[in-house]
């Protein structure tokens, strides 16, 4: 597979467009997938996608094998902003340099080492896999300014393809139904109520607790993540109650309505980089490979 060479700036990053909406009618989802990716997630969509992704590292921690074993690393729960800040950043960075670079192989690198530790099963990385593909499609479907293309989506695709691969993850599915075949198989048998799932869950939320009024913070916080999150097993899964729902068609309509705002503005012609918002810990940058 050709991949396209666009000019780069700092840390090996791709620049933004001036007309990104004009740029991505012109590429190709197949030479061009990693300029596509970049423009979507960290211009265009930015804010969806970046929403996506908290959504799909929450999902991940339904599966009491997961959740478990985060819990028995104490990472979250010792270092819950850190380790919550430390996955954008991987996983941003891979979609701002794209897959090739050095600076995203030193990603992928890092990734292998810090889960080679442990005996995690191939169809738990297809799962947290698909939650990161599938989580900002569908979240910018619902709430963006417009839905991705056939080959916005395909470009998704590819770049997921390319990280999965990169971690020796094995069966990746060659379409995006494919993705969402298995996901649905795997929370079917996989999703279950555990403990580990709600102390990791909320060592994941106390970051951002910090920021409501005392006493408030968890009770809205998973008011919240449950109006999002929608599906019964990840509600169950989490031990939210049922009273939660009715936020669901509130929060909704808020987002809805954002989006059908901003579609009437002009596309953004600043991109979002992930250092700029998750980087507090690394004023000066990162080093991928010391994460």
């Amino acid at each position: 597979m050709r991949r396209a060479a666009y000019e780069k700036g700092p840390r090996d990053r791709f620049l933004p467009s001036s007309a990104p909406e004009l740029e991505l009618r012109g590429l190709d989802p197949v030479q061009d997938f990693e300029r596509i990716v970049f423009l979507t997630h960290h211009q265009l969509f930015a804010v969806e996608t970046s929403r996506g992704l908290q959504l799909a590292l929450i999902k991940s921690f339904a599966a009491p094998s997961i959740s478990g074993l985060l819990a028995h690393t104490g990472e979250f729960s010792a270092r819950a902003s850190k380790r919550a800040q430390d996955t954008a950043l991987m996983m941003c960075e891979m979609s701002e340099t794209g897959l090739a670079s050095p600076r995203a192989q030193a990603v992928i690198a890092r990734l292998n080492a810090i889960h080679g530790r442990f005996k995690i099963t191939n169809d738990d990385f297809l799962f947290i896999l698909s939650c990161f593909l599938l989580e900002p499609v569908d979240y910018i479907a619902a709430y963006g300014r417009r839905p991705l293309t056939p080959a916005e989506q395909d470009a998704s695709l590819l770049h997921y393809q390319g990280v999965g691969a990169g971690m020796k993850i094995a069966d990746i599915p060659s379409t995006l139904e494919g993705f969402r075949r298995f996901r649905a198989d795997y929370e079917s048998v996989h999703l279950r109520f555990a403990q580990s799932n709600v102390d990791v869950l909320n060592a994941a939320l106390s970051y951002n607790r910090r920021f409501l009024p005392y006493g408030l913070g968890k009770a809205v916080l998973r008011a919240l993540l449950a109006s999002q999150l929608k599906d019964e097993n990840y509600l169950a899964a989490f031990g939210l109650a049922a009273r939660y729902r009715y936020l669901r068609h509130l929060v909704g309509g808020v987002l809805k309505t954002r989006g059908a705002v901003i579609s009437l503005l002009p596309a953004p012609k600043r991109a979002r980089y992930a250092q700029d918002y998750f980087g507090a810990d690394y004023p000066d940058g990162f080093d991928p490979s010391q994460i």
